[in-house]
């Protein structure tokens, strides 16, 4: 611990932020000015539904990039006693430790949460003087930094150790950026992500993760348990799943949950695509009609999935099925849209 002061890793607003891992990678590619990696990454989605009193339907992003490595460590294999050197050793080597924590042991929220809430916490930074690190997290729909001291980040830790014991999560996430130099876009290896997005195919090692993969959850009374998926959705067929599951809610909410987070990845989706085409005409010169109506649709595509999401922040807070009706009747234009945009695109490429 000698010499060690204080050290913050270098972390810039997320492009786009739907969960944990996908805000944290798109963080680190902005961070590093690798946007480009966008143009390959970022196509493999995938989706769990599950029953927990209700029907849920559980989306999220593939986060594999070429410039950031990740690997893990298990939980038992660090203490209580050694977190916080171990989570100090990895700042000191521009490393971004990712774990469960229990954040009703942490800083500001031991006064809000009257239970344990583990969710999955970046550590970003360290003080030695005050004793207290940084970290970010989802905190009421907004990815923010907050505070913990050390001993809170002793007492979170060892609460997640008694929480985890006999389920599926066993280790932890570190990752490190380490080539900062920008690529030469691939655009055949585009080409392929795009087929096999609309082709409904994903990484093999992705199909492997969410076919192996159970659902963390929370009790209300702050027990962790995890669930196995009733069906598992990836590709394209997660979008087909969005709107399946939200005609369900929209006849039954007692029985299928409204879930935002789905509406934001087909809002995500949308951004990235207007990225990816405004990226590559500028990237390689691509001038004429055809682009032009492209950059034309996919900002078309973008306000109308803000005004989707929008609709959907509304009926989670009114629950007015108006707001919902709306929403829907967007999400199916924003997504035909987009797979006529995917088609342009590729006609292009």
């Amino acid at each position: 611990m000698i010499g060690r002061m204080k050290k913050n890793l270098k972390f810039a607003d997320p492009l786009l932020a739907q969960n944990p891992d996908d805000a944290l990678i798109m963080s680190l590619l902005v961070t590093y000015h690798l946007e480009n990696e966008l143009l390959e990454s970022f196509w493999d989605m995938g989706a769990m539904m599950f029953f927990d009193n209700i029907y849920y339907y559980d989306t999220h992003f593939g986060t594999r990039t070429e410039s950031i490595r990740k690997r893990t460590v298990l939980y038992q294999n660090i203490s209580k006693e050694d977190i916080v050197s171990v989570l100090m050793s990895l700042i000191d080597g521009d490393e971004y430790g990712h774990l469960m924590l229990d954040r009703s042991e942490m800083g500001k929220f031991k006064n809000i949460l009257k239970n344990r809430y583990l969710h999955p916490v970046t550590v970003l930074g360290y003080d030695d003087e005050k004793q207290s690190f940084t970290l970010i997290d989802f905190i009421e729909n907004r990815y923010k930094k907050f505070t913990c001291s050390f001993s809170d980040m002793e007492r979170a830790y060892e609460s997640t150790l008694e929480l985890l014991v006999d389920c599926q999560l066993k280790d932890w996430k570190i990752f490190n950026v380490y080539e900062t130099e920008k690529r030469a876009v691939n655009i055949k290896k585009m080409k392929e992500k795009i087929v096999n997005f609309l082709s409904g195919k994903v990484e093999e090692v992705y199909f492997d993760i969410m076919n192996t993969h159970k659902v963390g959850r929370m009790s209300k009374q702050g027990i962790y348990y995890e669930i196995l998926p009733q069906r598992v959705d990836l590709g394209v067929n997660v979008l087909r799943g969005i709107e399946q599951h939200m005609n369900y809610t929209l006849l039954n909410s007692e029985k299928y949950a409204f879930e935002l987070k789905a509406l934001y990845l087909i809002y995500a989706n949308a951004k990235l695509l207007k990225f990816r085409v405004e990226t590559i005409g500028k990237n390689r010169g691509i001038e004429g009609e055809r682009i032009n109506e492209l950059y034309r649709q996919t900002r078309e595509n973008f306000e109308n999935s803000k005004i989707m999401l929008n609709l959907g922040v509304k009926y989670m807070i009114g629950q007015r099925e108006k707001d919902l009706m709306n929403a829907i009747k967007y999400m199916r234009q924003v997504v035909k849209q987009q797979f006529k945009i995917l088609d342009s695109l590729l006609a292009i490429l």
